[in-house]
């Protein structure tokens, strides 16, 4: 079975004082469900030294088949996560591993590759329309962002594949590399859409 590595958001306990990795057990379930075995990547973040050696060394030893830039929080929240995954970004390029990006994780692609964003309305806690591809089953999506990108905000090395009805940006892929991003959450549907488990089998076989 082919080992999926997901990146996770960082939240930070204040009873506590601690700061936690985590990742929605739904993520877990749907690539469970679309054949692949999936394993969290640590943020690597408060531990001293434990930053970018470890975990270029923990990618090393996991040797993952494919990597997922999972959704939650905004960029710019917590820093280290963006290190943390701009670094995963760089490391799958050398390596050519295929990457998907939900939500958040398309936005930090985007951003890895030199595009911007802005905000839009009307997308959070909605579900709406989309055009192109990746649609061929079904014609809307689950909708949980206030950011999001329009033509002139996608970076140049990237290619539009779905829009919503307002024309952002709600899909594309690298003109190059096997790096993919989705605007919507897959794993956030009551029953996991064919559309999305054909997508994991295009990226990560």
């Amino acid at each position: 079975m082919k080992v999926i590595a997901i990146s996770q958001r960082v939240q930070k306990i204040i009873k506590y004082n601690e700061f936690r990795d985590q990742v929605d057990n739904r993520l877990n379930f749907f690539v469970v469900k679309a054949g692949y075995l999936p394993v969290p990547i640590p943020n690597f973040i408060g531990c001293n030294d434990l930053k970018q050696t470890s975990l270029l060394n923990w990618l090393k030893n996991i040797n993952p088949d494919g990597i997922i830039l999972s959704g939650g929080d905004d960029l710019g929240v917590y820093k280290s996560r963006d290190k943390n995954e701009a670094r995963i970004i760089k490391w799958s390029l050398t390596k050519k591993i295929p990457v998907l990006g939900i939500c958040r994780g398309m936005q930090m692609i985007n951003k890895f590759f030199g595009g911007t964003k802005v905000k839009i309305k009307n997308h959070a806690g909605t579900r709406h329309k989309i055009q192109g591809k990746y649609c061929k089953f079904r014609k809307t999506v689950n909708s949980f962002h206030n950011w999001g990108f329009y033509l002139k905000n996608i970076a140049e090395k990237l290619k539009i594949n779905t829009l919503a009805e307002d024309k952002t940006i709600e899909s594309f892929q690298h003109k190059k590399f096997k790096i993919y991003g989705v605007m919507w959450h897959p794993e956030r549907e009551k029953v996991f859409k064919k559309d999305d488990l054909l997508l994991m089998d295009q990226i990560f076989n």
